[in-house]
């Protein structure tokens, strides 16, 4: 099993399919706050990001998430 490649304190959109961005447009970028890597059997860790303009936070799998690079 691979680490995963986001870290904590990482910025990140989540991947929306098509047009419909309405999640980015009410939560906008988030925090990773939390990596929970699982035994070999579960296999992908669970990420928990906080939301900066909800204020919320949820947990995503890492292919649901994109990182936001410094420009």
């Amino acid at each position: 099993m691979r680490p995963p490649s986001l870290r904590v304190g990482d910025l990140v959109h989540l991947r929306e399919e098509g047009d419909d961005r309405t999640f980015v447009k009410h939560h906008g970028a988030g925090i990773v706050t939390h990596i929970r890597v699982f035994s070999e059997e579960m296999k992908y860790p669970h990420i928990r990001v906080k939301w900066l303009k909800s204020d919320e936070s949820f947990k995503f799998l890492e292919k649901d998430l994109i990182v936001l690079h410094e420009a």
